[in-house]
């Protein structure tokens, strides 16, 4: 169990094991919430990482969720038809909040 725990750090599942994927995907099912939902994620995750300035944060998140733009986030049927397509509108939005930030800073 510990394992699969730990697993959930690198937001990968390793091949065909069916537990490793379902924890991915109930670890990353926050990014297919609702937009209301995701945006108070969104002030979370930065109080969270507040100990950053707003450029380092920006740069580590804008890291983080491109790094979902060219792979599957969901690997399970259930999760991938019930999230993914709000995962990746949430993820974009998110994407320009945080670019147009960064392009005043």
């Amino acid at each position: 169990m510990c394992a699969l725990i730990e697993q959930t750090a690198t937001l990968s599942a390793s091949g065909d094991d069916i537990i490793s994927q379902y924890m991915h995907d109930i670890d990353v099912s926050i990014l297919g919430t609702s937009r209301k939902e995701y945006e108070f994620y969104m002030k979370r995750i930065r109080f969270e990482y507040s100990i950053y300035p707003d450029k380092r944060y920006i740069e580590g998140r804008l890291r983080f969720l491109k790094s979902w733009e060219n792979r599957d986030i969901f690997y399970t049927p259930y999760f991938k038809q019930k999230y993914e397509q709000q995962a990746r509108a949430n993820i974009q939005r998110e994407i320009l909040i945080l670019e147009a930030k960064a392009a005043t800073s």
